[in-house]
């Protein structure tokens, strides 16, 4: 089965979910049937699996001219190419024109711009590009059933053209057993970018009043690039300069920031997924999680939950945590995060996305 993943994602996105799924699905498929025509990846995950040059840096004009030549070749591609199943990485339309008998399937992650357009600004062509791939899909596979619903009720669409396929991590994950050294002794993790709809700041203003209360705590902040000069503003005005921190690692060390971690807290309005639950299971770090329809599909009840918009809840969650008498129930926790990350494999992610492509190509979904 010969499957066409585009160019899109690589050429977007240097670090992020999306990106390391689409990876994650070409590393597991034979080489000879996954097929992507990318000039110059600039995607960290993409370059690492096939060894090529890290291109990080580029100008305007040098952007532009790759962007063209990755969707020359995959139009190219498809016009001359035999493809069974085309997998569009994101939600340009550019390639329906030139379609003939595969079929596309696409995955949808969240509908977090259509359910919160307040934080992400003009995006109407956006969502207008995803709509027409949405209707034009001969398949959706959904992350989440939560994804599905949305999905249902946000396009009216029916149930039967939506299969979810959970994320999954790689078994490799958190199997290089390292301490990190360089870290605080004692800290909360937050991993991740940090834009409104991941309720940094509400999040950071509950987690202050934990930090003022215990000089020995920090904060450690990884991924979501270095502090915005806002962020340094607002975390000087209330008082913890010393205590939180930020660095962007690699997955080898994440693992060892979620092993060394007192706790993980995930603190989102809104997400399709929510892969940092199943690296902190995976870790053995508990869980401090916001209480929306994925987390709780996803962690059951191995995660401690609050409500995202109350401040008092999220530091009372994290106190919780910190309390040495709640010890055993963390642990019991920390038991139940275990065996349920061992439903989220990679491996399990790859056999049920090519069971979607295999029931499209023979009209059974």
């Amino acid at each position: 089965m010969k499957v066409l993943y585009d160019y899109q994602i690589f050429r977007t996105q240097r670090y992020g979910g999306i990106s390391r799924y689409f990876t994650n699905l070409i590393q597991c498929s034979d080489k000879e049937d996954a097929i992507v025509p990318v000039f110059h990846s600039k995607n960290y995950y993409y370059n690492k699996l096939n060894d090529n040059f890290d291109h990080k840096y580029e100008s305007m004009l040098i952007e532009k001219v790759n962007n063209w030549i990755s969707k020359f070749l995959t139009k190219r591609t498809l016009r001359k190419q035999q493809v069974d199943i085309f997998h569009p990485t994101n939600y340009n339309t550019y390639f329906l024109k030139y379609l003939k008998n595969e079929k596309v399937v696409i995955t949808i992650h969240d509908l977090g711009r259509e359910l919160f357009p307040q934080y992400y600004g003009n995006i109407d062509t956006l969502l207008e590009e995803k709509k027409k791939l949405i209707m034009a899909a001969d398949h959706i596979i959904a992350v989440s059933n939560n994804t599905k619903e949305d999905l249902i009720h946000f396009y009216h669409l029916e149930p039967e053209k939506i299969t979810v396929v959970y994320h999954g991590l790689p078994l490799r994950f958190g199997k290089v057993n390292i301490t990190l050294r360089g870290l605080p002794k004692r800290y909360i993790l937050f991993v991740g970018q940090r834009t409104d709809n991941k309720n940094f700041k509400l999040f950071l203003e509950a987690m202050s009043m934990v930090l003022l209360e215990d000089e020995t705590l920090n904060l450690l902040c990884v991924g979501g690039g270095e502090f915005t000069e806002n962020e340094r503003k607002e975390i000087a005005e209330l008082g913890i300069n010393r205590q939180v921190g930020q660095r962007n690692l690699n997955d080898e060390v994440l693992a060892a920031c979620y092993r060394q971690a007192l706790a993980f807290v995930y603190p989102s309005l809104y997400e399709g997924f929510g892969i940092p639950i199943l690296e902190a299971f995976t870790m053995k770090c508990p869980t401090i999680l916001s209480d929306i329809g994925s987390f709780r599909e996803v962690a059951q009840d191995a995660g401690i939950y609050f409500n995202p918009n109350d401040v008092s809840m999220i530091k009372a969650q994290i106190k919780w945590v910190l309390d040495p008498v709640n010890k055993n129930k963390i642990e019991e926790k920390i038991k139940q995060g275990t065996n349920i990350v061992h439903s989220f494999t990679l491996d399990n992610t790859y056999e049920k996305t090519y069971e979607v492509y295999e029931a499209v190509l023979k009209e059974k979904l």
